[in-house]
């Protein structure tokens, strides 16, 4: 049966606004609990689908940022292995290698991984990492950050012929996919792949690119989304404007550190994980969550940029009602108005690296009593009590800071 498409208007603000046709929705969705709207600061693309339940701008339950990720591991199971029963977790008859994009999708890759055996997932990452092989590069080029590399703790990670399934949380027109996947058939070639993504907003045109991607590399391409349609966009942005910084009040807060002491790096994706340790994954989150949980009874959980997976694990096992998002790098216009996405504005500082800029977004006034907020490693301590001075002046009473390993 052929659905009926629907439509709706997003008005940004006065130089952009943004028209959503949606052709297919399987599970029923309502767009409007998937996304907002917003402004940001990128001539190349100005707009930002905000979403409300991966955890990364806007703050959620980590449950239900968890239970999406399963969602599009379920679409996958549905529409490629139809005939294998349903399980708590499903045996794959091939292996599977999962990969999710940085920064905003490395949580949503993981938890779709999760729900399999026989399979591995890794993530693509924005940093470079001089202390590890590099696998592949390749070019986002709408991006704020265009770069993205891959790294594996395992030289031979895609010398196989194991399927790869991309994961990702949006595709506009498809071509980050389209530059990794060249990338990975000069050296390990596949004849198939496929996408999971959330949304898909590929018009017609780009949809004849991937189809002639695929005839001219003899290879098949299959997208899977919650959201299938096309956008519309109207306006630009605007370059005129210039940010303004408001000179915030740094206020009276107890501050704790915890050093956890945890071996992660086989277990966030970056280096790639497999389906075998991530039982070992959920003892520690488990094991995290009863050290470092207090008697507060709203908590804010805040991954830091591409770290998102095992801060959000952790989150799901903390008393009270706890929420979770991370910091981001991506720049975003502020506005305290009804019906857009980003109301506030708090300028971070990356401890690793003093180039990057951070922001979180949507802290609230008198929402929380305590944050945490969640490294892989120590970094340096002067950009570190930059962003914790930041962090102060949120009006959050207690900062914990958690470091994973020393």
């Amino acid at each position: 049966m052929k659905m009926k498409t629907s439509q709706a208007y997003y008005k940004i603000n006065d130089n952009l606004k943004v028209k959503v046709m949606v052709r297919e929705n399987p599970f029923q969705l309502n767009i409007n609990d998937l996304f907002e709207m917003a402004a940001r600061i990128n001539k190349k693309r100005a707009f930002l689908f905000v979403s409300k339940v991966l955890g990364k701008h806007i703050p959620v339950s980590p449950q239900k940022s968890i239970q999406y990720g399963k969602l599009l591991g379920e679409l996958y199971y549905k529409n490629v292995y139809p005939y294998l029963s349903k399980k708590e977790k499903i045996f794959l008859p091939k292996h599977n290698i999962f990969i999710g994009f940085a920064e905003t999708a490395t949580a949503l890759g993981h938890s779709a991984f999760s729900i399999f055996e026989n399979c591995s997932y890794i993530h693509t990452t924005r940093e470079i990492n001089l202390n590890k092989e590099k696998i592949f590069d390749f070019q986002e080029e709408h991006s704020h950050a265009t770069n993205h590399f891959l790294y594996s703790n395992e030289k031979h990670f895609f010398d196989n012929e194991y399927a790869i399934v991309f994961i990702d949380d949006e595709i506009t027109t498809g071509k980050t996919i389209l530059n990794f996947i060249k990338e990975i058939n000069k050296k390990y070639s596949r004849k198939e792949y496929h996408v999971l993504t959330i949304l898909d907003w590929r018009n017609d045109e780009n949809i004849k690119k991937y189809e002639e991607f695929e005839e001219k590399f003899n290879i098949k391409i299959n997208v899977h989304s919650l959201i299938k349609g096309s956008i519309e966009v109207f306006g630009k942005f605007d370059d005129t404007y210039t940010e303004k910084r408001i000179k915030k009040e740094i206020k009276d807060v107890e501050v704790n550190f915890y050093e956890l002491d945890e071996k992660i790096d086989h277990l966030t994706g970056k280096f790639g994980t497999n389906s075998i340790l991530q039982k070992e994954l959920d003892d520690l989150v488990l094991r995290v969550a009863k050290k470092i949980d207090d008697t507060s009874k709203r908590k804010l959980v805040l991954g830091t940029g591409e770290f998102m997976y095992i801060p959000m694990k952790v989150a799901c096992n903390l008393s009270g009602n706890v929420k979770y998002h991370s910091t981001t790098r991506s720049p975003i216009i502020p506005m305290n108005k009804k019906e857009y996405a980003i109301k506030n504005k708090f300028y971070l500082k990356n401890i690793y690296d003093e180039s990057i800029d951070e922001y979180i977004y949507n802290i609230l006034e008198n929402e929380y009593d305590s944050l945490y907020i969640m490294y892989e490693k120590k970094g340096n301590n002067k950009l570190l009590n930059e962003t914790i001075n930041e962090l102060k002046t949120t009006g959050i009473k207690k900062i914990n800071v958690c470091f994973f390993e020393r």
